[in-house]
């Protein structure tokens, strides 16, 4: 595939990341809901761009079915139109179009259900749906299990703390989010515990390297 820009998401609804690869540079994104100071110079001193949106959360027992519904269309419209938008600015930044993009994503796990499982679901296609409208074509969606394969972690009892030390392994000179969770994790901790948004940006990392390798991309990342 020749793409000279592929952008990987790890989604959510509270605090979707990506990771991106433009002309063989790596960069960082989050879109929290909410972030606390400390959260932000942390990530921020790693070079991680943080997009804080300063929404309070849904309080479900407080709004009415219609009031609910219309509060989640609301927030996935204006979620996907900050990602799409970051997108866009990045290619034009570099001189790239739409058509040199690949959307790359993790996709559910079998078990997932429930309401969580469905609002989740409308927000990603919410999002797909403003790429799509923006001329995107290009999409790779892969099974969470495929993506904890790449990093190492596909074993049964594997924990998210896996995959984070996994990321310290790669490349130090690839970022320095990279860089520090492998020389200075403590630097990213509030106590024992890694800040929001740590984790999220991991599986963004991960999602993207799923995709040079799946894809055969040669670049930074290749093998």
């Amino acid at each position: 595939m020749n793409k000279r820009a592929i952008f990987a998401f790890d989604f959510s609804m509270n605090k979707p990341a990506m990771c991106c690869l433009v002309k063989d540079e790596i960069s960082f994104y989050a879109w929290p809901t909410q972030v606390d100071k400390f959260t932000y110079d942390a990530l921020s001193q790693c070079n991680v761009n943080v997009i804080s949106r300063n929404l309070p959360p849904i309080k479900d027992k407080s709004l009415n079915e219609h009031e609910l519904i219309c509060e989640h269309v609301s927030r996935a419209v204006d979620l996907a139109g900050m990602i799409v938008n970051t997108v866009l600015e990045i290619l034009e930044k570099n001189n790239l179009t739409v058509h040199d993009a690949v959307i790359s994503n993790e996709g559910f796990a079998f078990a997932a259900k429930g309401d969580a499982a469905l609002d989740l679901s409308g927000y990603k296609y919410i999002l797909m749906h403003a790429f799509m409208s923006k001329g995107f074509t290009d999409f790779r969606t892969y099974s969470p299990i495929t993506i904890k394969a790449t990093a190492g972690c596909a074993k049964r009892g594997s924990k998210k703390e896996d995959m984070i030390s996994k990321l310290g392994e790669e490349n130090n000179d690839l970022h320095l989010f990279i860089h520090t969770i492998w020389n200075h994790p403590e630097i990213l901790k509030k106590k024992t515990a890694y800040v929001n948004c740590v984790d999220d940006l991991t599986d963004a990392y991960w999602c993207l390297k799923t995709t040079v390798k799946k894809e055969n991309i040669s670049c930074i990342l290749s093998d």
